[in-house]
């Protein structure tokens, strides 16, 4: 009777991780004998982000936060995510050194669909990150009557973010809010040489009235 050893290595849920060692899981298989083993992939010890997103407006409206791991290859979404409470706070769990997108997503009538996104490199059990998103406030109208217009731009932390807003079918708008900083308004698609490009700079609280194409 034949005995070999046979090991095997991390590969779970189409997911693969490079810088790791992968887990070895020794057993012994006989001819001729079936046989019946668990298998436990471990992701390595599990780690705490602890952190705050302070948002100028009251009220703040409703956040989601969210970590996916990218080192990892995979062919589904390796993440954490949870909510901002009442201050921002937050606190999500995570496993290995990243590094880690973490995303912020809010959907509300002042600003459409506003997402921010940041790379961070834990470097130890606890992880402590702080941010803050201040606004302006723009109003005006588009002389070709343009509808719908994207926005996009980076804030001092770090953090890019893109949003979105419609305009009223008289072609103007009135009071959406915009994060403070260089912010891109563009109409049609990116990089494209029939795209309307705005290039602005804003304030925190500002209020500024403009004419787009």
């Amino acid at each position: 009777m034949l005995t070999q050893p046979f090991e095997f290595g991390e590969e779970w849920s189409g997911a693969t991780r490079e810088s790791e060692s992968p887990p070895e899981f020794p057993v012994r298989i006989r001819e001729g004998e079936t046989t019946w083993l668990e298998l436990d992939a471990p992701h390595g010890p599990r780690w705490t982000l602890h952190g705050e997103f302070v948002v100028a407006a009251d009220p703040k409206g409703a956040w989601s936060v969210r970590l996916d791991d990218e080192s990892v290859k995979r062919d589904y979404e390796l993440n954490e995510d949870g909510w901002l409470d009442a201050d921002g706070r937050f606190s999500l769990r995570y496993s290995g050194a990243g590094p880690w997108r973490m995303t912020f997503a809010s959907l509300d009538p002042r600003w459409g669909r506003l997402v921010l996104r940041g790379s961070i490199r834990p470097e130890g059990p606890e992880l402590r990150w702080r941010g803050e998103l201040q606004f302006a406030r723009l109003s005006g109208r588009s002389l070709a009557g343009k509808r719908g217009w994207g926005c996009d731009g980076r804030l001092a932390n770090g953090l890019q973010w893109n949003s979105s807003f419609e305009l009223r079918e008289d072609s103007t708008f009135e009071d959406v809010w915009i994060p403070a900083g260089h912010v891109w308004l563009r109409h049609g698609p990116a990089n494209s040489a029939a795209a309307a490009t705005i290039e602005l700079d804003l304030a925190p609280g500002e209020r500024r009235a403009i004419e787009l194409p």
